[in-house]
């Protein structure tokens, strides 16, 4: 049986409004520690990196800065 291009998906359709880039936090040797995903009224989404050379200490430390900075932005948890 045949398909028609129809049967198939289209494309997103491209926008013209700017993707907003993901804020990344380095760890040791310049690797990716904490990148923020996301940051809306439902809250923030952070994707924590395995292999960024620093430990548990330290990730959380990041965590607290990439929080403090989307305060500071005006993106931050809202309370």
């Amino acid at each position: 049986m045949a398909r028609k291009q129809s049967d198939y998906l289209a494309a997103p359709k491209q926008d013209d409004q700017p993707v907003k880039a993901a804020r990344i936090y380095e760890g040791a040797f310049g690797c990716p520690a904490v990148t923020v995903q996301s940051s809306n009224r439902q809250g923030v989404t952070l994707r924590l990196h395995a292999g960024a050379g620093v430990d548990s200490k330290r990730i959380l430390e990041i965590i607290r800065d990439a929080l403090v900075d989307l305060e500071e932005s005006g993106q931050g948890l809202q309370r």
